[in-house]
């Protein structure tokens, strides 16, 4: 019985976000499930293998004379029982800006039209004015040459659309999208269509929206990072999980950003040589599994360049950049990890160097770092050693020496300082204030660990009867 009880537990919650694909083409094989109509026939939708996002086909229209007006209609589907209809497929619309392309949907299998909306729009690109959306070069102008009238797209140009169509079509027993491609400049691409695939369940289905936040690496960067990368995420059902995923020479890696508060979410890009290039791209997923990619099935891309103006380098000279852990706070009584990063500010690549360090004062075992940090590249954070810390405040001063065994050239940089308060626990519970053998012996000891500790859930101090001398000043 417990076994089936434990089974029919996770069927619930295996099913509970269950999505269906209610409609699926990707134009790999015939007979296609979507139609083409035309008022003059050479601009009809065909399938074509010069352009795809997946597999070797796509659809593709033309505008070949003024006034074209062609459409392609999938077949029809059904969204009976499910509160929640999504729209999505691949695109290129190489097209003026006085034409376009635009989507319709109707639930009387096509005997009835509704032009879909912003109201709808779920994508990232620019989908027309508030009275005539559509999609055109100006959608996405940098990526889709919008300058250029005649230019002729790649595969590199392929973007994601998302479409809500929750609201006007779950429930329905046969539904139809159709795209319609219209205009009177025979000198551009046309609109090409991948992978549209119709997604329906009972929960939301729209994935959580991702902006970049100023400034940003991208282009040519001068300097080897490491660069910070800000993004604001919002998703209505609660954002789980937040990936900042980068490139070099091929080889890729993750990063998890971490929340700041307020729907900004940081990670940072680690120190390159110069001349590097990178690439990079945000994932962000929301309670419900739904995944969103910034940018647009591409992704952000810098090169690191040295500062034609900046003075020459001393053949030798390491130099503290930060250090990493502990910063603001440690947890007392406990092992803490001492983690630092260095710098190669010299001409030579950097493969040695001392670590001297002190701790409230009192000279530590030296650390001997090996490595390869080749010139104004940061090393990643590195522990020199792990220290059991008593309560209170702690001072750390950290000296890089010796680069490469040899005479350091630049000592005004060797050397930092950081200044961190130990804490026994964040607060998160019951504590007592005054009398024997109490939590806090008077109230300044008390906010000393509020100001610099902090709370981590309802917390009561219960204050033993006395007499108390203090000054107490509250604020936010």
């Amino acid at each position: 019985m417990r076994k089936l009880f434990l089974f029919a537990l996770f069927f619930v919650f295996a099913t509970s976000y269950g999505q269906t694909i209610k409609f699926s083409e990707d134009f790999e094989s015939t007979p296609l499930s979507v139609t083409s109509n035309s008022n003059n026939l050479p601009a009809s939708w065909l399938r074509t293998t010069t352009l795809h996002y997946s597999g070797s086909y796509s659809d593709s229209a033309s505008i070949t004379a003024a006034g074209d007006t062609t459409t392609l209609t999938t077949d029809a589907f059904n969204t009976n029982g499910y509160s929640h209809v999504l729209l999505k497929f691949k695109h290129i619309a190489k097209l003026d800006l006085f034409d376009g392309g635009y989507l319709e949907v109707s639930n009387d299998n096509g005997s009835t039209w509704t032009r879909l909306s912003l109201a709808e729009y779920r994508g990232s690109g620019y989908f027309g004015s508030s009275s005539n959306h559509m999609f055109n070069s100006a959608s996405y102008p940098a990526d889709w040459d919008f300058m250029n009238t005649g230019s002729s797209p790649t595969n590199s140009w392929w973007k994601e659309e998302l479409f809500d169509l929750s609201y006007l079509s779950a429930n329905e027993s046969n539904v139809k999208v159709r795209f319609v491609l219209f205009g009177n400049n025979t000198a551009t691409y046309g609109w090409l269509i991948d992978d549209i695939e119709v997604v329906v369940s009972n929960n939301d289905l729209v994935p959580p929206t991702i902006s970049l936040n100023n400034p940003y690496p991208s282009g040519t960067v001068i300097g080897t990072g490491p660069f910070m990368v800000s993004a604001n995420i919002a998703d209505s059902n609660g954002v789980v999980d937040a990936k900042l995923i980068y490139t070099v020479a091929g080889v890729s890696d993750t990063l998890t950003m971490q929340s700041m508060g307020t729907g900004e979410y940081q990670a940072q890009l680690p120190s390159q040589s110069y001349g590097t290039s990178v690439c990079y791209e945000i994932i962000a997923t929301d309670a419900f599994g739904n995944k969103n990619t910034y940018p647009n099935l591409s992704c952000v891309s810098y090169t690191t360049q040295i500062d034609p103006n900046a003075p020459s380098a001393f053949p030798y000279d390491v130099a503290m950049y930060e250090i990493s852990n502990p910063t603001d706070i440690a947890i007392a009584n406990v092992p803490t990890d001492i983690q630092i990063q260095i710098e190669n500010k010299g001409d030579s690549t950097l493969t040695k160097a001392q670590i001297n360090w002190e701790l409230d004062g009192v000279a530590q075992t030296p650390f001997s770092w090996a490595g390869t940090l080749t010139k104004d590249v940061v090393s990643s954070p590195f522990t020199i050693a792990s220290s059991t810390l008593t309560p209170g405040f702690h001072d750390i001063v950290v000296v890089a020496s010796n680069p490469n065994d040899s005479v350091d050239q630049d000592a005004t940089n060797d050397t930092l300082r950081s200044t961190f308060y130990a804490c026994n626990s964040i607060l998160n519970g019951t504590y007592t204030l005054g009398g024997s053998n109490s939590d806090f012996a008077t109230f300044s000891d008390l906010f000393e660990v509020l100001n610099h500790c902090g709370i981590d859930g309802p917390t009561t101090i219960k204050v033993e009867p006395g007499v108390y001398y203090e000054s107490l000043v509250f604020s936010n």
